[in-house]
């Protein structure tokens, strides 16, 4: 998916293939439902996904809720926080995910039933365009710790944990199709995206 492809994916593909250089690697931006299956008829060998459907033939390499987080400029007022209400975020001009995107709904209903009115200042099909917007201006944006993982590290945006119950879970999974002789390179891979992932997640 866009932000993970944009950050900790790339970074993790470079330092294996250092160490592989025969390898390929080949990394594809899908929607979900295109991973899912891309991976059932065969074409891939691994899908890196948030909220991904429960189904039969995928089996679960790793997965962690990563709930949905406040992402601003180093530079913004709520950035030395460590984590804050969602009524903080109201203030500020808000930048949400387009509507059909899947965090779009998660972020909305947090609001909605926190009992919070909000208007977002932006509309985003793209967690790229999102985190450029968050570290240009004052706004916020919603994603998780892993979407920002490369641009926290880097200096460019911050995370912030919201408190409120109200933030729905958002499942980052790591799988591969299930009863299918997965080459060796797939799974030394895997190994490296998980501790990436477990990386980022301590």
């Amino acid at each position: 998916m866009g932000g993970l492809a944009g950050g900790i994916v790339p970074k993790t593909a470079a330092h294996f293939a250092t160490r592989h250089p025969r390898l390929k690697i080949t990394i594809r931006v899908m929607f979900v439902h295109d991973i899912v299956q891309t991976l059932l008829d065969g074409k891939a060998d691994l899908g890196l996904a948030f909220n991904l459907p429960s189904v039969p033939q995928l089996e679960t390499l790793w997965k962690m809720d990563t709930r949905l987080g406040a992402v601003v400029s180093p530079e913004h007022p709520l950035a030395g926080q460590e984590s804050i209400p969602l009524s903080a975020c109201q203030p500020y001009p808000l930048i949400f995910a387009d509507k059909p995107m899947l965090i779009h709904g998660i972020v909305a209903n947090a609001f909605a039933e926190a009992g919070i009115s909000v208007e977002p200042a932006f509309l985003a099909n793209s967690i790229e365009a999102m985190k450029s917007l968050a570290s240009a201006s004052d706004g916020i944006a919603f994603l998780s710790r892993f979407d920002v993982a490369e641009e926290q590290r880097n200096g460019v945006l911050t995370y912030v944990q919201i408190r409120d119950r109200t933030i729905g879970k958002n499942v980052l999974s790591l799988v591969q199709r299930e009863k299918r002789n997965h080459g060796l390179a797939a799974t030394m891979f895997a190994e490296e995206i998980i501790r990436a992932l477990r990386g980022v997640a301590e």
